[in-house]
């Protein structure tokens, strides 16, 4: 309602994407896409203002494996928006990495991050009323980065035993 007159706002939102994996050695993975969005917002009310918005966006990711237990790991994706306030978007350029050493027959791993390389990331929030439409800008602290230390600390065995006799499953999955 808006000065004591009914408004319905109907939203139609349709997005595609389309990105094959390719792995073109053993020791590369290249997984490329593309992606369309396209938002619109219509309002019954003739003074009410209508919102379109397309988003276009490029993404690559992949990793390459360097000797046997190192990897190097990266991200990167390229908006281009439109519809939105000239001011507020700047089609960010967002790349991120990482390197990561295997340790311990592949039981442990050490990783460094790196997020927002370029930091160029925002984000962009719309506010629709009756008669005005309100974008706002974020800059939200996207640049960081991690160092990670992951250990697997179970330890698996090939066949459980009982009193030195093997277990036989059941049917269920169960025990005998």
């Amino acid at each position: 309602m808006s000065n004591d007159i009914k408004n319905i706002t109907t939203t139609w939102n349709f997005s595609q994407r389309f990105g094959p994996r390719i792995n073109p050695t053993e020791w590369l993975e290249v997984n490329p896409n593309v992606s369309y969005a396209f938002t619109k917002s219509n309002n019954t009310l003739p003074t009410s203002i209508d919102s379109r918005t397309n988003t276009l966006a490029l993404n690559i990711d992949g990793k390459m494996y360097m000797w046997k237990t190192l990897i190097f790991g990266y991200s990167a994706s390229k908006n281009y928006v439109s519809g939105i306030n000239a001011n507020v978007t700047n089609n960010p350029l967002v790349i991120n990495g990482y390197l990561q050493k295997e340790l311990w027959k592949r039981r442990a791993t050490l990783t460094f991050q790196a997020f927002d390389i370029l930091n160029q990331n925002n984000f962009v929030n719309r506010n629709i009323t009756d008669e005005s439409i309100t974008d706002t800008k974020t800059n939200a602290l996207s640049r960081y980065f991690m160092l990670r230390f992951a250990v697997r600390l179970q330890k698996w065995t090939g066949v459980q035993s009982r009193n030195g006799r093997q277990i036989i499953r059941r049917g269920d999955g169960s025990f005998n």
